[in-house]
């Protein structure tokens, strides 16, 4: 019997990965593409994708998703193997060429215009996902405050009609972003939304043909709107924040995921 710490240290011991790192002809980072490391031969393959630029979750089934595809030009792969924290090169860089396969018969958008929608298009999306994913927490944190007023030393009427207040102010700032609740439950249209209007932009990353007007145009409709839902997420966040306090002036139990102070 080895004993209970060396079947721990084994229980913790995690496989070796290989890494695959791609970098464009500028040393600018494209995709790390990730397999475990197994032995004899084997393959690690890069669709020729960028990396995601979509929220990161520690949600069950989340997974890394793809970019849009690259330009063609001259990039660089390096070998990588990870074990125990330590990253080793093992292989690389090597250059190769992305080269069209074919020209598509109608002339669509330069490879620059191409790669400035997307970056563009990047910089908006994670801007908007940071402010969606603070703005998607603040009903958990509602509904949370919602029980431990229930559970406090002292009972406050005040902070029952101040905390039903601030969640009709988040209702109606959910529905002025968002699409009408009732309209959803007969599954009739509403109207755009600033993620519908990044899905059409993204949609001009499909192909090499885009992006389009179209595409162009909503992705600027959706810039427009992002700065003004910033500065309203910013707003309906401090008085959540505010009403968290003097809810916990009142003394209830510990909230989960409120942290230790």
């Amino acid at each position: 019997f080895p004993g209970y710490d060396s079947l721990t240290k084994e229980m913790r011991e995690k496989p070796a990965q290989l890494l695959l790192s791609i970098n464009d002809s500028n040393g600018n980072l494209i995709r790390n593409v990730s397999k475990n490391a197994t032995k004899g031969t084997g393959k690690i393959v890069w669709d020729l994708k960028h990396k995601s630029y979509n929220t990161i979750t520690s949600r069950s089934g989340w997974r890394q998703m793809a970019g849009p595809f690259v330009t063609p030009g001259i990039y660089t792969a390096t070998l990588y193997i990870q074990k125990d924290g330590n990253l080793e090169k093992i292989d690389g860089p090597v250059d190769f060429g992305v080269k069209l396969l074919r020209e598509g018969v109608l002339k669509g958008a330069s490879f620059d215009e191409y790669n400035s929608h997307a970056s563009d298009l990047a910089l908006v999306y994670k801007e908007y996902s940071k402010y969606y994913d603070t703005f998607s927490r603040l009903q958990s944190k509602l509904n949370l405050l919602d029980k431990a007023l229930m559970l406090t030393e002292s009972l406050s009427e005040e902070m029952f009609m101040e905390l039903e207040k601030v969640k009709n102010q988040y209702l109606t700032m959910r529905d002025k972003y968002g699409t009408n609740p009732a309209k959803n439950e007969i599954g009739e249209w509403d109207k755009p939304t600033i993620g519908s209007r990044l899905s059409i932009a993204s949609q001009g990353l499909s192909t090499f043909y885009g992006p389009t007007g179209m595409n162009k145009y909503n992705l600027e409709v959706a810039k427009k709107l992002v700065n003004e839902y910033k500065d309203d997420v910013e707003s309906i966040h401090a008085i959540v924040e505010d009403l968290e306090e003097k809810i916990k002036n009142l003394k209830h139990p510990h909230i989960s995921g409120s942290g230790i102070n």
